[in-house]
């Protein structure tokens, strides 16, 4: 399977780089307004202290070939295709013609208790373009 496009969080922007590229680099985000800014901020260091508070043998028991994965915002955003130590494939229902790598850290089990990303749907878009 060729992965075209990973993603990763690096200082609250999201990375996307091809995978063949060994040093993901940073996309620039647009300057946003301070409400849209704080609520971002709001929303990554929620999204952070849901990772931390997951414990990790109840995500490696979801987080599997097959499995469906929501979005942090419990958007539906696709299917587990391979996880291969701390890289996941996804296929994203809205990009499945480009399969797309996360790191294991990317996800969590939600109040739910579903497979989710600790992106939103928003931030995936928009960093997947």
């Amino acid at each position: 399977m060729k992965i075209v496009n990973t993603m990763a969080a690096a200082a609250g922007a999201l990375v996307l780089a091809t995978a063949a590229q060994a040093n993901p680099v940073a996309t620039e985000q647009a300057a946003q307004p301070p409400a849209e800014a704080q609520a971002e901020a709001q929303t990554e260091a929620q999204a952070g202290a849901t990772v931390q508070a997951t414990a990790p043998a109840a995500l490696d028991s979801v987080l599997v070939t097959g499995a469906e994965v929501v979005t942090a915002d419990n958007q539906p955003l696709g299917k587990i295709a391979q996880v291969d130590g701390d890289n996941v494939v996804m296929t994203l229902a809205a990009f499945e013609e480009r399969p797309v790598a996360f790191k294991r850290e990317h996800f969590t089990v939600n109040q739910e208790g579903k497979l989710a990303s600790v992106f939103t749907s928003e931030q995936i878009t928009a960093g997947l373009g």
